[in-house]
Order: structure tokens, then sequence, then C-alpha cells
């Protein structure tokens, strides 16, 4: 609000105005307002100016777009009211937690800007053409704010009626008010005037953030002046307040608001981030700048039914043109529409996945494997979170690998390419969030995930790589996230390097293959050698492997192996057949003193494998060369037209089992049983009944990568299949199905 006794003078020989003992420094309104703005949601979907008379809030363009901002009031341009209200789809439910933030512009440090803006949330019957009236039922400005109710007195020697206070105001509402005019100065009282001073009870008259309930009569008090005339004071909850600059700088102030429906409190939060780079800013609890505030509010004043329904938006006003300010408001997350989240970290998978908090007590060493994860999150709203475009802000002293991925919580990955694996001192990723899965109830979550390890400058053995901001803007909510500062630190000296042993190993041992038919365990054998000595013992060496980009346990080398000798296994149920480019191994090892070896890659090519058995659709018995029957118990081998095969490609060392069954042998024609059975003779003689169930026929090891087997190779007319016939069996064609079934059992085995 306004400050007396300015020293006009001085205006022609300074850069700024020291007043009451602060600087106060000017910005040209339209840069800052339009070109400086930072990037919010479009709001014309969303609000829509109140209908008062001569309302003088509009949408605004800025450098981010059409429609960004709301500007409710005008430099310089005297007496002035503007409102803006969301629509009723877009009402707030206090019903729920809910959150809003936004950035706000208070003038550009005009040592007598006047009068400031108001958060209101209201349930008015005049919803959107609510503001503060007088007698007449004219809209208010000055210090109402457009929100707040008028002392309508002239003769200050009646005392101060509150309840015609709060009636001229919007009924049914709660207020937050950015008031950078402080009606009612130290100075204000000394002279006796009483007709502008709700701002009476803040101490040393600043420009300051206080809230109240503006249809209240409790929200107004009477004080007395020395001469007998009576002044009406607002009284202000939650004030927050530090200059005479405080709110209008010619800068944009951050807000968040946050009610809590469990304990019915606001809590609003200003300065919380930076305008120049967004990042957030402590609160003063905690080391920063910001202030904050909580305070309850008794939704029952605000006339709020079942549904928890309330409608919000803002006032703003300006006194005479000489005082005037430029408002805006520009808005990243509107209550209820979407409500997104952002947190960013690094964790160093080279120090058993340990997430750095600190530069000064987390070390990382150069080498260190390192994952930087990005975390969004849809937190509930009307709508899904769209047209998500992410800004990364990458930190220095890390050696990014070129290819990320980003993993929804539907289980689709996106891949981002084109990363500059050579660029140490840091660079900006833009990638758009997939569009065919946008953020909702359905897929809540997105993690953004670069992986690189860790490197120093040529000459450098430690630096400090500072805290880096990246934004997540949608077209209906706007977040971000800061990653913490870390240190990157050149480990003891002596380097060590990692070779491989086994497979088909390349040139300079960094690299290998083998190629196999079929799965199976494979064995990668190598050594970590250092430049000068070893380590202690083995096991102070800890191999990291990545197979097929997924990270593995870290193992530890055995003590009971020659000295920096490994071997590492891969199960074969890790191991993917027909890949592309292989499994690939990827492995590098560290030591205790936090010293890393180069990454050595192992291929690992599996062929398609098959198993097929190979029977006739046709065969028979006694066909060859026929035996009559004699009336006695006879046993027929199969003829020459019957073979069983099985033909395998799985790969040496995979397993099968061979069963058969038949259906009842009946007479071709009469359908008549046969006087007989159809059995499965063992090499140790023992029968089994096909015409009972299955009877395993063979179990088998393959020997090779193309193994071939004559399952019948050992039959005879003793042993193997036998058609064995009762005495009285009739002379006829008789005739059954066998039912082979051949499977494979390596996974069982």
């Amino acid at each position: 609000m306004k400050v007396k006794a300015i020293l006009l003078g001085l205006i022609a020989l300074t850069a700024g105005l020291t007043i009451g003992g602060h600087l106060i420094t000017a910005q040209a309104d339209t840069d800052s307002v339009t070109v400086k703005a930072p990037a919010g949601i479009t709001v014309g979907s969303y609000f829509s100016p109140g209908t008062i008379a001569n309302n003088s809030a509009e949408l605004m363009d800025t450098g981010h777009g059409l429609d960004q901002a709301v500007k409710l009031t005008n430099y310089r341009v005297g007496t002035e009211l503007g409102t803006i209200w969301t629509s009723n789809e877009a009402a707030m439910n206090l019903n729920e937690n809910e959150k809003a933030s936004m950035w706000l512009y208070l003038g550009n440090g005009n040592s007598s800007a006047a009068d400031g803006i108001s958060f209101v949330m209201q349930n008015d019957d005049r919803g959107v053409g609510a503001s503060s009236t007088n007698a007449a039922g004219q809209p208010l400005n000055g210090q109402t704010l457009g929100v707040w109710g008028g002392d309508a007195r002239t003769d200050f020697t009646k005392p101060v009626d509150t309840q015609a206070i709060a009636d001229s105001a919007i009924q049914k509402s709660w207020a937050l008010e950015f008031d950078t005019f402080a009606n009612g100065t130290s100075t204000d009282l000394r002279n006796g005037k009483a007709d502008n001073d709700f701002d009476a009870d803040i101490t040393g008259g600043y420009p300051h953030i206080g809230s109240n309930y503006p249809g209240d009569k409790n929200s107004y008090a009477q004080g007395t002046l020395s001469n007998g005339k009576y002044y009406a004071k607002l009284n202000h909850l939650g004030v927050l307040k530090k200059s005479y600059s405080y709110l209008s700088d010619g800068f944009w102030h951050h807000l968040t608001l946050n009610w809590n429906n469990d304990a019915k409190t606001m809590t609003y939060t200003f300065g919380d981030k930076d305008p120049s780079t967004g990042a957030l800013i402590a609160t003063v609890a905690d080391g920063g700048t910001a202030q904050t505030a909580t305070v309850p509010i008794d939704p029952s004043k605000l006339g709020v039914g079942s549904d928890g329904h309330v409608r919000w938006g803002f006032t703003g006003s300006t006194g005479i043109a000489k005082n005037a300010e430029e408002n805006a408001v520009v808005f990243e997350q509107v209550p209820g529409l979407v409500n997104a989240s952002a947190t960013a970290d690094i964790t160093d998978n080279s120090q058993d996945d340990k997430i750095m908090t600190s530069a000064t007590t987390d070390k990382i060493y150069t080498g260190d494997r390192l994952s930087v994860k990005y975390h969004l999150s849809y937190d509930g709203g009307r709508e899904s979170w769209q047209n998500v475009q992410a800004t990364l802000k990458l930190p220095a002293n890390v050696a990014f690998n070129d290819t990320a991925t980003i993993t929804y919580a539907d289980g689709y990955q996106q891949q981002i390419t084109g990363l500059d694996n050579s660029n140490i001192s840091g660079q900006t990723v833009n990638v758009a969030l997939d569009a065919g899965h946008v953020l909702s109830d359905n897929n809540k979550t997105a993690t953004i995930t670069l992986k690189g390890k860790g490197v120093l400058a040529s000459g450098v053995t430690s630096a400090t790589s500072k805290s880096t901001h990246s934004n997540f803007d949608g077209s209906n909510a706007l977040t971000d996230a800061s990653l913490n500062a870390f240190n990157v630190t050149q480990p003891a000296a002596g380097a060590m390097s990692m070779v491989l042993t086994s497979g088909q190993v390349g040139i300079g041992g960094t690299t290998s293959s083998e190629t196999m038919t079929g799965t199976k365990d494979v064995t990668v054998t190598g050594k970590v050698n250092y430049v000068s000595g070893n380590a202690s013992k083995n096991s102070d060496i800890t191999l990291h492997p990545t197979l097929n980009g997924e990270d593995l346990a870290p193992v530890s080398l055995k003590d009971s192996d020659p000295a920096g000798q490994f071997s590492y296994t891969i199960p074969a149920a890790s191991l993917i057949s027909g890949l592309k480019d292989g499994n690939q191994l990827i492995m590098y090892a560290r030591d205790q003193s936090g010293r890393s070896t180069n990454d050595t890659v192992y291929t690992v090519n599996v062929k398609e494998g098959t198993i097929k058995l190979d029977v006739p659709t046709e065969s028979s018995f006694n066909g060859d060369d026929p035996q009559k029957l004699t009336g006695k118990s006879m046993s027929f081998a199969p003829d020459s037209n019957l073979h069983v095969n099985v033909n395998d490609t799985m790969g040496t060392g995979d397993q099968w089992t061979l069963t058969a069954s038949a259906d009842p042998m009946v007479a071709e024609l009469q359908g008549n049983p046969i006087n007989g059975d159809l059995t499965y003779v063992d090499q140790n003689g023992q029968q089994n009944s096909l015409l009972a169930g299955a009877v395993t026929i063979m179990k088998h090891t393959t020997t090779s990568d193309n193994d071939v087997v004559d399952v019948m190779q050992d039959w005879n007319k003793n042993q193997g299949l036998l058609l064995k016939t009762n005495p009285g069996l009739t002379i006829g064609t008789y005739k059954t199905t066998i039912h082979w079934t051949l499977q494979n059992t390596m996974a069982t085995n």
C-alpha cells in the first residue's frame, strides 16, 4: 500500500528511492508482466472476468502464449477494480485436499503502489458478479481490494458499525490479501485521520499478506484516536510481512496454497520459487526465504454444501492514479483440475543404490555408475494431465548414456535418444511425454531415467555439481523438480581395469561372445587388474552386472580364487533366444576405495531351437511277413512302416520324455474288441499296456545342438512296442490310434 512523505527531490538524482530505510527499485511494467512472465496454463477455459460494472480484469498474452495470465489492474490508471472467477466446473472441492500454485505480479516497485489483490473463496449469491459494494450497490475499490467491506461513515465521531461493514463485503467468503499499501500508518493515526485505517494493526505500516472472512463482522474492529474519533480496522490473521518492497518490487512472486480437508486449514507459502529459474526456495524455518502461514477455515462460514464446492478467484483494486499498480496472475495448477507433482533424485548404483542427498557428506567417485530419475505423479483431478513437455536441466560431472527411458505406470516404456554422452558440463534435454499414455487415474506415474557415470574434467580431483531445476509443463498443469547438488571425487591412486577370458574374446579383452542353440547356464570368466598392486583380498572387489538393460545384484569376488580372477554365471532362465544383438551382459568392477574399472560386454547369442516328434500317420503289425494265427498266444513287432524319431535343436543338455497311449483295438468292420493287448516292453522286460494309459517310452538328454534320436533303434521281437494276442483271436483287421506325447522337461530338471 501507500507510503507517505516521499522525498521527491531525490528522484532526478538517484536510480531508486530510500524510504523508511528501504531501497525500492522499479522495472518497466510492460516487460515484467508480459515478456518476463513465467509459464502457466491457458486460463481462458477455466476463468472468466466477473460481471461487475467497469471490470478492469482481462486475459493477457505473455511470451509463453495466448491467455497465459490474468491482468487485474493497470499501472497509472486510477480507481480500478478487477475481478475474475472460476467457472462452476472449476470450483474448489473442500471435501478433499486441494492444491493451487500460481505466480503473482504486484507492481513495479513504485514507492506508493496501491492497492493490491486478494485470493478469494466464496459462495456469494451473486456468483461471478460478487464484489464489495457501497450503499448504492456500486463496486468498491481502494483498501477494500474489492472483497472487504467498506466503512460508509462520514462522521467519524460515531462508533464503527462492524456489521454494516461486513454486509458490504463479498458474502460467505474467505480472503487472502496481498496488500501493497498499508492504510492506517502511524502518520495517519497521529494526524487524527479515521477514514482509511484498515491496516492499523500492521506494525511498521509494511505491505503485507493476511486473511480473514470478509462477510463476518468479527473480521473488523473499532479503534479510538486521541481526538475521540473512531476508525475501522481489519483483523488480519496469518500475517506475513518483511519490508516496504515486500510485494511491489517489479518481480513475479510464487504462491502455493494447500487446503487440508482433515484439519480444515489453509497453508499459504509466498516466495517459494526462484522467479528466474523456478527452483524451489525453502521456508524461513528451513533456512530459506519463503514465508508461510497456516490458518483455520470454517467451511460453514463459506456456505459450503454437502458437495464441498466453493467458487474461487481474484479481486484487485487501485486508488488514485498516482498510486495505481499493475497486478497480474499466472496459474500453474488449478485446484481440482489437475493435481500434479514431481521429484528428482540421483542414485549411485555402485554404492548399493545409495540416493545422494548431500554434496557435503555423500561422495560420488569418478567411474561410479549413476541413475538420475525424475518422478512425475498424477495426484488426482477432473482431467488427465495433458501435453506434458519435460525440460530437463541435467547436472554437470556426469557422462550420460546416449539413450534414456520413460517408464509409465501402465508398463509402457518410451525411449529418449540423442543425449550427448561427451557433454560433462551439463545439458538441457527436451522431451514430450507420449500422448498415448497420458497421466491419469488409470496411469498415475511416469519415471524418466537417465544413466551415466561420474566424471571430472582433466586435471580436476573434486567438483561439486550444482543443483539443477527441471520443468514439466502440461496444457492444464505445470510442475517442477530440483535435483540436489552432489560432489564427484577422484578415488585413491591406482587405476584398475577388467578383461574377459571366456568365450570368443575380442582384441583388448573388453568384449567376448558365444553362440548356442537353446538356453543353458553360461559362465563368464575374467580378471581384474591393477596398474600396481592388488586389492587386499578378492572380496574387496565387487562385480556390477547389467543384463539386457536390467541391473542385477552386485557380486563380490571369491577369496578362494586367484587374485583378481572371477567367474559369473548367467542363469539359462535369464537368456532370451532370437535377440537381434544377442543377450548383452555389461559388467564393471569396483573396489572399496572407490576405484572402478572399464565396462566389459559379453554377448550371448541364443538361436531359436525346436523339438519335434517324427512318426507316420499310419503303420501296421504282421504285414511285412504275415504269420498265421496258431490258436496260441502270439507276439508281433511293428512293421517297417513305423518309425519314431525325435529331432531336438534346443541345445546340448536339453531333456525330453516320450510317452504313448492307445485307444481300444477293435475289428475294422464289426467293431468287436481284439482279444489281445498293445504293450511296451522295456530293456528290463517290464511290460506296460498302452491300452491302460500313458506309458513312458524314453527319457533322453541331448548330447549336441542338433540331436536326432531313433527311438526304435534297440527294439526287436522281444523289446519295444509289441502287439500281443491271446488264444482264440479270430482272423481279421483290427485298428487303434496311438497317442504319442513328447514333453520338453528341461524347465523342471
